[in-house]
C-alpha cells in the first residue's frame, strides 16, 4: 500500500516537472511579488523567497541549475558574497544580529538565483508591468495624502505612503526609468504610451514633492546615463538629456516648497561642515557617520569585525570621547553607507565580491547593439546607477531598498542574458527521464 502511494506520488511529481507546473507556480509567485514590492517588505523578505524556494526544490533538475548560475558571473558573486558573510559569523561577537543580517541575505540569494535559473522569459514582460501597476497604485494613494483624500504613512508635506522618503525616491526613480523604456519602444500602443507619458510627469512631480534626496539625485544621473547609452554616446543627446534635467530642477525648485527648502539646508549643512566642522545636520551626520565609520574600518580591513560586529564596533567609536568631541553626532541604528557597511562586516574581501557582482550585472551590455535591446541595456545600466547613487546613503541591501535592487537587478539582467531563464518542456522531459534511468 505504502508503496503504491510512493509509486504514484513520485509519478505526479514527474509529470508536473515534466510539464514545467512547478516552473509556472514560481513565475506567478515572481508576479506576486513585483506587485506587493511596494507595499510589503514582510511578503518580500520573509514569505515570498521561502514560497519560491519551496517550489524550486520541487522543480528539480539541480544540476542544470547549478550550471546555468555558476556560468552568470551575478548571481556566482552574489552566492560568494553570501557565503563569505556567513562565515564571517566564525570571528563575530553579536551571534544574534549576524545571524539576523545573514537570514535577510539568504532571502536576497534565494530571489536572485531563483530568478536566474526559473523565471520563463516570457514572463518577463509582465513582471515588469505588474510592478508598474504597483506604482501607479502607490502614486495614487501618494497624491491623496498630498490633497489631504486620506491618512497613510507620510504626511501631505511628504507624502510617502508605504516606506520613507529614501525608499519610496527609488522606487519613484525606478519607476521613471521603466516607463522611459516603454515610452522609447518603437512599436507599441499610442494610447498606452500616451498613459504612461503623464506617468512620467505624476512620477516626476512626486518625486520632488517628497524629501528623498537620494533618489533625486540618483534620477538626474540615470536620466542622463540612459539618454546618452541609449542613443550611442552622441553629444546633442547628453545635451539634451542635460536640459530636460535642468528644466526638471527648475521646475520642482519652483514648483515644490519641500524640494527648495531641503535644497537650501542641504546647502547649509555643508557650509556648516565646511566652515565651522559641525556635524549636526542632516547631511553633516552622514558626513560624521562615513568620518567614524571608515576610521573604525582601518582597524580590521581585510576581513571586517563580522557580520554582527559592524554596528557595535562602530558605536564604540562612536560614542569615544576623542569622537565625541571631533564629531558629536548621536548614534543610529545603521551607517546609511552600503559600501561602509559591507567593510565593517566583511573588510575589503566582502566588498570587492560586492563591487563584482555589480560589475558582473555589466555582462549583458553587448557592444554594437540597437533597437529595443540596447534600450533594455540602457534601462539596466541606468538601474544601477540609481542604486550605486542609493548605496552611498542608505543600507540599499535592507527592508524596500534591498528587495527592489536585488529583484529587478535579477529581472533586467536576465531579459539580456542568453544563459539564464526556465528550461524548456523538451528539456525538462529529457533531464527527467535520464534521472528515472539513473535510479534503475
Amino acid at each position: 500500500m505504502l508503496s503504491e502511494l510512493a509509486d504514484t506520488f513520485r509519478n505526479t511529481d514527474r509529470r508536473l516537472r515534466e510539464t514545467g507546473i512547478y516552473t509556472r507556480v514560481i513565475n506567478i509567485l515572481l508576479l506576486s511579488y513585483a506587485f506587493l514590492l511596494p507595499f510589503s517588505s514582510t511578503y518580500t523578505v520573509h514569505t515570498a523567497p521561502y514560497l519560491l524556494l519551496f517550489f524550486w526544490i520541487l522543480e528539480g533538475n539541480f544540476r542544470e541549475k547549478t550550471k546555468v548560475m555558476w556560468k552568470n558571473g551575478p548571481s556566482r558573486y552574489l552566492l560568494l558574497f553570501f557565503l563569505f558573510s556567513a562565515l564571517s559569523l566564525l570571528w563575530t561577537q553579536n551571534i544574534h544580529h549576524g545571524y539576523s543580517v545573514v537570514k535577510l541575505y539568504f532571502a536576497h540569494v534565494i530571489v536572485f538565483v531563483i530568478i536566474v535559473t526559473s523565471v520563463e522569459k516570457k514572463f518577463l514582460k509582465y513582471i515588469l508591468g505588474t510592478f508598474i501597476l504597483a506604482m501607479f497604485i502607490s502614486e495614487i494613494a501618494s497624491y491623496g495624502i498630498m490633497l489631504g483624500f486620506w491618512r497613510l504613512k507620510g504626511s501631505p508635506g511628504d507624502p510617502t505612503p508605504f516606506m520613507n522618503h529614501i525608499h519610496y525616491s527609488i522606487y519613484l526613480a525606478t519607476t521613471i526609468i521603466l516607463l522611459l523604456e516603454n515610452i522609447l519602444k518603437k512599436h507599441g500602443n499610442l494610447y498606452l504610451k500616451f498613459l504612461e507619458t503623464l506617468f512620467i510627469i505624476t512620477s516626476t512631480l512626486n518625486l520632488f514633492m517628497n524629501g528623498g534626496r537620494t533618489g533625486q539625485a540618483a534620477y538626474i544621473f540615470a536620466v542622463i546615463v540612459f539618454l546618452f547609452y541609449y542613443y550611442h554616446f552622441k553629444i546633442r543627446y547628453l545635451l539634451l538629456s542635460i536640459v530636460i534635467v535642468l528644466a526638471t530642477l527648475t521646475t520642482a525648485y519652483n514648483v515644490s516648497p519641500l524640494f527648495k527648502s531641503r535644497m537650501a539646508i542641504a546647502k547649509q549643512d555643508i557650509e556648516k561642515v565646511l566652515y565651522e566642522n559641525d556635524f549636526q545636520g542632516s547631511f553633516g551626520q552622514r558626513i560624521g557617520m562615513k568620518i567614524i565609520g571608515y576610521t573604525a574600518v582601518t582597524e580590521s580591513p581585510i576581513f571586517g569585525f563580522g557580520i554582527g560586529d559592524d554596528m557595535d564596533t562602530y558605536r564604540a567609536l562612536a560614542t569615544s570621547e576623542e569622537m565625541q568631541k571631533r564629531i558629536g553626532i548621536p548614534v543610529k541604528q545603521h551607517t546609511h553607507d552600503q559600501y561602509l557597511q559591507i567593510l565593517l562586516q566583511t573588510g575589503i574581501v566582502g566588498l570587492l565580491l560586492f563591487i563584482m557582482f555589480i560589475i558582473n550585472l555589466f555582462d549583458a551590455l553587448k557592444k554594437n547593439s540597437t533597437g529595443e535591446e540596447r534600450l533594455k541595456q540602457a534601462t539596466l545600466l541606468a538601474f544601477v546607477i540609481v542604486y550605486l547613487f542609493a548605496f552611498f546613503t542608505d543600507l540599499g541591501f535592507k527592508s524596500h531598498l534591498g528587495t527592489l535592487f536585488i529583484f529587478m537587478a535579477a529581472i533586467l539582467y536576465c531579459r539580456l542574458s542568453q544563459q539564464c531563464g526556465a528550461m524548456r518542456t523538451h528539456d525538462r522531459k529529457r533531464l527527467s527521464k535520464a534521472a528515472d534511468h539513473s535510479k534503475i
